[in-house]
């Protein structure tokens, strides 16, 4: 069941996949794909928490990683961290260790035989590369028990801006709401490509999840600005739902659960002193399940809106 929920949410704006490209761990893919696999889904923890770990916890004062597009091999670590009673932030940094070895090598292949004192002589010199670092940070806030904000900026030396994104949670009795603002997102393609998306905009309204019964969502989803490619394809086709314009979707699903037969738990085993990890597993039971969903997007209405812009520039 989890497969078919997956395919569904392939089609939104917030499906985030595991990625090193970015300090926050994940970048997100462009709606239409296949669904990730569960290998590089994002696992919802924010990257600085899970380096935060591993620093008290496994003492590494450093975390490596690879970054394609940033040259390598690179290590990362939490330069600072504060909390209250209903927040936190981390500042995370990244130095590319590759990178810098490869700049080396190439400038000393460019001078064979450096003067005393040039920079080619004085290995340090090249630390003051902006190419070579990166810079995090991540922040969230929570107002009550049903509302959270997120926010998150980073700078590479790679890139020339910065990255930043903002997202609302609010919880319903019987929904969730979701609100987004991204600056220079990151969305990747199966083919390999990615694509920068200057400035978007995004509202999400969800049914809470259930075991069974009726699932819905709705979005509205919104692009200013032309997306860049970044990534290794030449002069590729920038994709329909990455044009800029405004998109709509909605999705709803219907899953039912028959139970055809549960073995009672005994009274017994709840008195015993050795009890079975899970209770739930150590029941026999038959199920029998199903579901069927179906997707709708205003595919018609953003082409109206891109022709409509191209006719006023």
């Amino acid at each position: 069941m989890g497969k078919m929920e997956a395919a569904l949410d392939a089609h939104f704006w917030d499906q985030e996949i595991a990625s090193p490209a970015s300090l926050d761990g994940q970048v997100k893919a462009l709606p239409g794909d296949p669904m990730p696999l569960r290998l590089v889904e994002s696992s919802k923890l924010p990257r600085p928490q899970q380096l935060l770990f591993l620093h008290r916890f496994a003492n590494l004062p450093v975390l490596p990683s690879y970054v394609a597009d940033g040259g390598g091999v690179a290590l990362e670590r939490v330069l600072a961290c504060v909390q209250g009673w209903n927040w936190w932030a981390a500042i995370t940094g990244q130095f590319r260790v590759q990178k810098y070895i490869s700049v080396r090598k190439h400038n000393k292949s460019e001078n064979i035989q450096p003067s005393a004192g040039s920079e080619q002589s004085n290995p340090f010199k090249y630390l003051f590369n902006q190419s070579l670092y990166a810079l995090g940070f991540c922040s969230r806030i929570w107002f009550g028990r049903r509302t959270s904000l997120v926010a998150s900026s980073e700078h590479s030396g790679n890139d020339k801006g910065w990255r930043a994104r903002a997202v609302v949670h609010h919880k319903l009795q019987h929904h969730d709401v979701c609100m987004e603002a991204s600056w220079h997102e990151r969305y990747v393609q199966t083919q390999g490509s990615s694509w920068d998306v200057p400035l978007s905009i995004s509202l999400d309204l969800g049914s809470l999840r259930s075991t069974s019964g009726l699932r819905y969502r709705l979005g509205i989803h919104h692009n200013c600005e032309t997306p860049q490619e970044h990534g290794s394809i030449d002069n590729a086709e920038i994709p329909w739902v990455a044009s800029p314009g405004l998109c709509a979707k909605a999705a709803i699903s219907f899953e039912k659960h028959i139970v055809l037969w549960k073995n009672q738990i005994k009274e017994e085993m709840w008195e015993k002193p050795k009890k079975p990890y899970n209770l739930c597993f150590s029941r026999p039971h038959v199920i029998m399940s199903g579901i069927i969903g179906k997707i709708f997007s205003s595919q018609f209405l953003i082409s109206l809106f891109v022709f409509h812009n191209s006719l006023v520039k």
